[in-house]
């Protein structure tokens, strides 16, 4: 049984050598991909890797932006035109034409129906 017992116990050694290599190398493995997502997560919050990587596309963006924020409306002051304002107002009038177009279509196809 002191054969037996030696055996098993040497398998039991080789068997926790191999795990623990195994261990170290998903361990290795894992601080590797852990770096590299640090480095990505990085780069992608840094704002200078945005101008460097695209600064035309940064610049317009903050250009729209200032605008934007320049020209929102402020309740405090009455009557200040903004950009929002102007653009409903041009879908407004825009609307109102469409609508009275069809309104004249519509009036005029009738009455085309009942000179027939």
């Amino acid at each position: 049984m002191d054969a037996k017992s030696a055996q098993i116990k040497k398998e039991l050694e080789e068997r926790k050598k191999a795990l623990k290599a195994e261990l170290d190398k998903l361990e290795s493995g894992l601080t590797d991909n852990i770096s590299e997502i640090q480095s990505n997560v990085s780069d992608t919050v840094d704002p200078r890797h945005w101008v460097q990587k695209h600064p035309l596309k940064v610049v317009a963006v903050a250009v729209l932006l200032g605008f934007v924020a320049g020209n929102r409306e402020n309740p405090s002051v009455a009557g200040k035109v903004t950009m929002v304002g102007s653009v409903v107002a041009a879908l407004k009038a825009y609307a109102a034409r469409k609508a009275v177009d069809q309104i004249v279509h519509f009036v005029e196809d009738i009455g085309n129906r009942q000179g027939k």
